[in-house]
């Protein structure tokens, strides 16, 4: 599917909301449910659906996308999220998509514990923490690991590498409750 093609049909399913699929199997083989709420030339700002709940915000590259659909399938979905009333139309945070330093700097100064991933096939990488520098083309990041511990040393990532940003999520809101503290 052309970019523009993804770009129709998820602007076609933001107002009303609507659940889609998106399927990115050049770096992930795993179809990614959800809400589209904003989308501009280069990124989507999506309510992610997991096993019928809305869990948090994701952010997503349109070059990643393969193919979008909305169909049968996804309306009954939604029909399920209203009946359940799961289904729910909040304002997302005010997140500005024009690149990942803008969107970066947004989600520093909201303060967010984020989920950044750099997905690929065979393997990726996961970071679980805070942003703690924006730079032009990385940013500098702390993390903490399973225990709840602080890494000593702090991260760069390279913006060309973040394939997901996720935020106010079950898994980093409930998780970084029990981090321990910075010293």
């Amino acid at each position: 599917m052309k970019k523009s093609g993804v770009i129709e049909v998820l602007q076609k399913n933001t107002d009303p909301h609507n659940v889609v699929c998106v399927n990115r199997n050049e770096i992930d083989s795993d179809l990614l449910f959800c809400i589209p709420l904003i989308i501009e030339q280069n990124f989507l700002l999506a309510h992610y659906l997991y096993d019928f709940n809305l869990d948090g915000y994701i952010i997503v590259r349109i070059k990643d996308i393969t193919s979008v659909k909305s169909d049968e399938k996804e309306s009954y979905i939604m029909s399920i999220l209203k009946n359940e009333s799961i289904y729910y139309t909040k304002e997302p945070p005010i997140i500005r998509l024009n690149n990942m330093k803008i969107i970066f700097t947004d989600l520093k100064n909201l303060n967010k514990i984020v989920i950044i991933e750099s997905e690929s096939i065979q393997n990726g990488d996961f970071y679980i923490g805070k942003i703690m520098e924006i730079k032009r083309s990385s940013l500098v990041f702390l993390s903490f690991n399973e225990l709840g511990e602080w890494d000593e040393e702090t991260k760069e990532i390279m913006y060309k590498d973040i394939t997901m940003i996720k935020f106010d999520d079950n898994y980093s809101t409930i998780f970084s409750k029990y981090v321990k503290l910075i010293k």
